[in-house]
Parts: structure tokens; sequence; C-alpha cells
């Protein structure tokens, strides 16, 4: 079994699908830095939000925040997934270590974005 943070494009603030359930989880907050004093006007503040304020990979700041919710779907198995992509067309499948921890992200990708 795997889960998806999940999302669709033309609605990111409403159940994006029939099969998504709303839970509580863990993002991940980094930046293109080493040190908060490169934040400028956020470096005060870097500490006051989150938790496990640390330095990854040597060169990112980076801390995590606790959410609320966020939209999930589970697949148990590949006939899942496939059957999940021929009902809502086309997706858009990615790792996004930064939404959920070791969570991988479906996108319904039915509008444009870019």
């Amino acid at each position: 079994m795997i889960e998806f943070f999940v999302k669709r494009t033309s609605a990111w603030d409403e159940k994006p699908c029939d099969e998504a359930y709303e839970k509580p989880y863990l993002s991940t907050d980094q930046r293109g830095v080493s040190d908060p004093k490169y934040l400028g006007n956020m470096a005060a503040s870097w500490y006051e939000k989150g938790a496990n304020h640390r330095l990854t990979d040597g060169k990112y700041i980076t801390r995590d925040m606790p959410q609320e919710a966020g939209w999930f779907v589970k697949f148990e198995g590949l006939d899942d997934l496939l059957a999940f992509i021929t009902k809502y067309g086309d997706v858009v499948i990615e790792h996004k270590s930064s939404r959920a921890k070791d969570c991988f992200t479906i996108e319904i990708y039915d509008d444009y974005r870019e």
C-alpha cells in the first residue's frame, strides 16, 4: 500500500477527489541558505515556528512544520493507481519531501497552472 498527498490544479483548497481523506501531517520547510541570518527580516523569527531546526546536507536550514490537515489517498497497488488515473485523467506524480515527510504527491492536473 502507498499513500499520496493529493491535490487538484483547479481547486487547491477543496477536497480534490472522492477518494481523498484529511489528516494532519508534518511538512518540512527548507531554505537555500546555511544560516537564518541570511533570511533578512525573517531571521529573528526562524526559530519561533516549527520544530527540529537543523542544517541539512551542510547547506540548507530546515525545520519541521506540523500541519492541521492535508488531503491524502491510498492505493493498494499499481492497478488501483492506474484506475485512479483512468478516472481523473492527467495527473502529475512527484516526490515532494517538503509537502509531507517521505510522501509522494499526486496532482490531478485538470487546469493550466504554468
